[in-house]
């Protein structure tokens, strides 16, 4: 066993949040499916508007004092990126007393704990705009991740519910509000890149440091850290002593690189997670000088690294199959617009295609339910397809006569347009036109956020 497998068995409660939204080299189960495809028939009647929600990373994250009330105050340089979640929204009828949110994926709650419905009710209660609304949310963004994919969910209904209603509220309005249900929720009210200070709700727009074309990669372990167990274990005494101001100005005029991009929170995700300091020095080290920073953002568990998309060599060790594995752009926003995917990039986070295999098979298992065993991937379970099913070509179903469980990452790995993973796959699959036929049908069915996609 791994010592990465070995510390997920130890943080098991911060595995189990990433395991509610993040997704690394495994499928959902059957069920995760039959409910997404329920959340697909609600929005049957053509939602009133359709958004990307983004997420975002810290170029650096300095941490200036503890407060008296228990939080922190921090500086950070935040920029949104174009890894996101897909978000649909509809008026319901007057009349209608409760909103409705339905999640591709089951595990995430729908009730008033959701940060969507804590911006909707903190919508009615500033505007006093009496009006509900129905939402779809397909998740994409991994949790636990310091990537605030949920903070990006509440700004882009804050963002939607003020459209729908006639926009009674200005962008400022919807800035500071924000900052009553979440900490990072007004950074995506910026252009797109933000100073931040106090508790990160203090926003300045600024210029993107470097090219918004630069690629970007993002390593996440399917370990997530739990942001409260990060800030407790941060030892003041072990903090960088930069200037923020003068990172910011250093960014501004040299761009970035790897003594700018500081964290103060690292010391604790590395002390709780050692192996996570591992995978960032190597991917310094053992990549030359294709990416010009290495660093974590937020308060972890994902490593951005900056000036290639394309994973290293090494991920593709078994210590490192279950990590989620992403390519990255930085985006900004026009006044008075939302964000969308910059389509630069060349591949798609490495489970995304996984869903066009589990809504495709599940068709098929309405017709006779034809899988077998349950094998575990990254947190998630996948469940095999039965040897005879006409979904497995002969020769896909000689190997996995031999060995199911290599079939289970044929499946999955297949199905990713991600490069490094395809050599794991038997050759004779590969060339197989079961193959060739799944890589198409990923183009055609993947969610909007996902349209770079290499054949």
């Amino acid at each position: 066993m791994s010592a990465m497998m070995r510390n997920m068995n130890r943080l098991a409660p911060h595995r189990s949040q990433h395991m509610a939204q993040g997704r690394c080299f495994g499928a959902r189960p059957v069920r995760a499916t039959l409910r997404r495809s329920h959340m697909v028939q609600a929005a049957a009647g053509n939602p009133d508007l359709k958004l990307f929600s983004p997420s975002k990373i810290n170029l650096f994250l300095r941490i200036i004092r503890r407060r008296e009330d228990g939080f922190h105050d921090l500086a950070s340089l935040f920029h949104v990126i174009d890894l996101g979640d897909d978000m649909e929204f509809s008026l319901l009828a007057e009349g209608s007393t409760k909103d409705e949110l339905a999640c591709s994926d089951p595990t995430i709650p729908s009730d008033d704990s959701n940060l969507v419905i804590k911006a909707l009710n903190l919508f009615r209660r500033k505007t006093g705009i009496k009006k509900f609304f129905t939402i779809n949310l397909k998740k994409i963004v991994p949790h636990g991740a310091g990537l605030g994919g949920g903070s990006g969910n509440a700004a882009t209904t804050l963002w939607a519910a003020n459209e729908l209603s006639g926009k009674p509220a200005t962008d400022a309005e919807l800035l500071e509000w924000s900052g009553e249900i979440g900490s990072d929720i007004s950074v995506f009210f910026s252009d797109g890149a933000a100073y931040c200070t106090g508790r990160g709700e203090i926003v300045e727009s600024v210029e993107a440091p470097l090219s918004l074309a630069t690629p970007m990669l993002l390593v996440k372990p399917p370990v997530g850290l739990s942001t409260p167990m990060i800030f407790k274990s941060l030892d003041l005494d072990r903090r960088s002593t930069a200037d923020p101001l003068e990172l910011l100005k250093s960014m501004a005029s040299t761009g970035m690189s790897q003594e700018l991009c500081v964290n103060d929170l690292e010391q604790p995700a590395f002390d709780n997670l050692p192996e996570l300091l591992t995978l960032k020095t190597r991917l310094q080290k053992e990549t030359g000088n294709e990416f010009s920073a290495v660093f974590m953002t937020g308060s972890g568990s994902t490593i951005v690294a900056v000036g290639s998309d394309k994973a290293p060599a090494f991920l593709q060790e078994d210590e490192y199959k279950d990590l989620f594995v992403s390519p990255a752009r930085l985006i900004t926003r026009q006044p008075g617009e939302w964000y969308s995917h910059s389509k630069l990039c060349t591949d798609t986070p490495s489970w995304q295609a996984v869903t066009v295999l589990t809504l495709r098979d599940a068709r098929l298992g309405n017709a006779g339910n034809p899988w077998i065993g349950t094998h575990i991937y990254g947190g998630y379970q996948h469940t095999c397809p039965k040897l005879e099913s006409p979904s497995l070509d002969p020769e896909v179903q000689q190997v996995a006569r031999r060995d199911p469980v290599l079939i289970c990452r044929y499946y999955i790995k297949a199905r990713s347009p991600l490069r490094p993973l395809l050599p794991r796959a038997p050759a004779a699959a590969q060339d197989s036109p079961h193959f060739k036929s799944t890589i198409a049908e990923s183009k055609s069915e993947l969610p909007s956020s996902a349209l770079c996609v290499s054949a």
